[in-house]
């Protein structure tokens, strides 16, 4: 096993983030190990948490330990960190400013929906009388049939006896004669059909069926020479000159709609138009697997233009309800730990943005892929929207605050105790906390699966189930070296399944997932584990090429970054065994 732990999520990513970082200083890049002053503190550059005061081996990964950056880089501030120029071009970072959102400002959320059938005008048409059918005048699906259409016509020995009841009654008293006829009448017989009955000497063989409403025939269910009973259903039809806009809202944005709120669509048919509607239904329920609630309008289709199942792109207008100012930055700006929400701010003194520091921020609500900022930014200042994981991770190799480590463990001055190697843990560790962490590996396989299928729904309800099952392991354990380096991954995986379960783009969804798996390997590697054998995987061409690795339980390629596009591109890398 040991063999695993110089290259699990670290070695490739690890190089290749010094690499980026210290591309620009060739000086830099080559460092000597053994000449340094006495106090010098040393460290992993992908476990900065690791600080021994002499040099050796990062008891995680594997990897040697080199110098921790000095205490006084940057100005001595633990927040703040420079990047080279060549560094932020290959790490692609990008930055954006932060957009003030005033009262009267109009936002909109934008949303995927299909115009649907009106299940309010659907119907079925019945036999009102039993019998065979001789004709049906109903040919097809989607024939237009209006109200008081003939729409079969049935030979009826039921009625053929009711006639003959009826000129029976007649030889008697008026009474009785009106009663025959009532019955008649309960067919649904019309006047005129009735009228007939009474003027004709011979019982009438077949009677016409009308049309109770019209409507689009949507489905056909009898043929001629059936024998139907009475309340038998001949076809199904609807309505279509009033449709339904269904619209598909997340949880979270559930609470920016309110009836009677205008909606805008538009459709693929009519490029270059758009239409506008009223919500007048808001579902009561939230799906549990895509986690969103249909918002609905009404829309009226007198001339038949729209058709049901056209798909449609929805804006629907959102005022603030506040008299407050606030800030919006992008979705992706945002690094999530659990109880923090951090951004990586540019400095404004430094024209070429090479320096940035790390800060919390208090956010509001989420409108499309912003955020609403309420505390910690001001207007105009820039943060790191494209990127921002590089970005982080630089500040770990330069030994700053990140999003895995706060400002006041660097400040920490005796070193954190090393954590045992993975075959000191496994002998060690409970069996308890092994079981716990293998159910967070099960629901990280099926996550696995969500992403080798492509489907970004179920990826974000299984990833919210994997933030579920990470929170509620138990770490009372009587081994402090187990819990201390459960402690310090455990800080890794919040933010990282937090930011799937959020992500509804498949691609980003992939792309969080490299940094997962990486953790995950790291996590099966130094605590251990008490379940199946796993499969450690590796795609070269993922990650830009760069290569990405996943666990698996089956030793068959089932590529989670590229699904069916290429399925088994990548090899086995290594195997887990408890």
């Amino acid at each position: 096993m040991k063999k695993y732990l110089g290259y699990l999520i670290v070695l490739a990513l690890g190089l290749a983030i010094g690499a980026i970082i210290w591309s620009g200083d060739s000086d830099q890049a080559t460092l000597d190990l053994h000449d340094h002053e006495e106090g010098t503190i040393w460290t992993c550059s992908m476990h900065p948490q690791i600080r021994q005061n002499e040099p050796g081996k990062c008891p995680l990964c594997g990897m040697d330990l080199t110098p921790a950056a000095a205490e006084g880089a940057s100005g001595g501030d633990p927040y703040a960190f420079e990047m080279t120029s060549n560094a932020i071009r290959l790490a692609g970072i990008q930055t954006v400013e932060v957009k003030r959102i005033g009262n009267d400002d109009s936002r909109f959320i934008s949303l995927n929906g299909r115009l649907s059938i009106n299940k309010e005008k659907e119907f079925a048409q019945v036999a009102h009388i039993p019998g065979r059918i001789e004709q049906l005048f109903v040919a097809y699906e989607g024939q237009i049939l209006p109200a008081g259409a003939p729409v079969a016509e049935i030979y009826s020995p039921a009625l053929i006896k009711a006639q003959e009841e009826l000129r029976l009654a007649r030889t008697m008293d008026k009474a009785t004669a009106l009663a025959a006829e009532a019955k008649l009448s309960q067919w649904k017989l019309s006047s005129e059909q009735i009228a007939s009955i009474r003027s004709s000497e011979e019982p009438i063989r077949t009677f016409k069926i009308f049309a109770d409403k019209g409507g689009t025939v949507s489905a056909k269910m009898a043929n001629p020479g059936d024998y139907v009973n009475r309340g038998q259903e001949l076809y199904s039809a609807v309505n279509l000159q009033i449709l339904w806009l269904e619209a598909e809202a997340y949880e979270q944005d559930l609470s920016a709609f309110s009836m009677g709120q205008i909606l805008e669509f538009t459709l693929a048919g009519f490029p270059g138009q758009s239409f506008t509607g009223t919500i007048d239904y808001i579902d009561p329920f939230v799906d549990p697997i895509k986690r969103t609630a249909i918002v609905r309008a009404t829309i009226n289709n007198a001339g038949g233009k729209f058709k049901p199942d056209m798909l449609a792109t929805v804006k629907v207008q959102v005022r603030k309800n506040t008299e407050v100012e606030s800030l919006s930055i992008p979705v992706e700006a945002v690094l999530w730990t659990g109880e923090r929400s951090l951004v990586y701010v540019q400095d404004p003194a430094e024209a070429s943005g090479l320096r940035f520091g790390l800060r919390e921020v208090l956010l509001g609500e989420r409108i499309n892929n912003s955020y609403e900022v309420l505390e910690g930014l001001e207007a105009g200042e820039k943060v790191v929207s494209k990127g921002t994981f590089s970005v982080d991770a630089a500040a770990q190799l330069a030994g700053k605050a990140s999003m895995m480590n706060s400002a006041r463990e660097l400040m920490i001055k005796e070193p954190i105790v090393a954590v045992p190697e993975w075959k000191d843990v496994k002998e060690k560790s409970s069996l308890g906390l092994k079981k716990e962490v293998f159910s967070l590996v099960e629901a990280y396989l099926l996550l696995k699966d969500a992403l080798v299928e492509a489907r970004p729904a179920e990826a974000a309800r299984l990833a919210n189930q994997m933030e579920t099952k990470r929170s509620s392991i138990d770490v009372n354990n009587e081994h402090d070296e187990v819990v201390e380096n459960w402690k310090k991954l455990n800080v890794v995986l919040a933010p990282l399944t937090q930011a799937i379960a959020e992500e509804t783009n498949l691609d980003k969804q992939r792309q969080h997932f490299i940094t997962l798996s990486d953790s995950m390997i790291a996590l099966i590697s130094s605590i251990g584990f008490e379940g199946a054998t796993l499969y450690l995987q590796n795609c070269p061409m993922a990650n830009n090429d760069q290569g990405a690795d996943w666990l698996s339980r089956d030793k068959n390629i089932r590529n989670p970054y590229y699904g069916s596009l290429m399925m088994t591109c990548g090899t086995v890398e290594g195997i887990f065994q408890n």
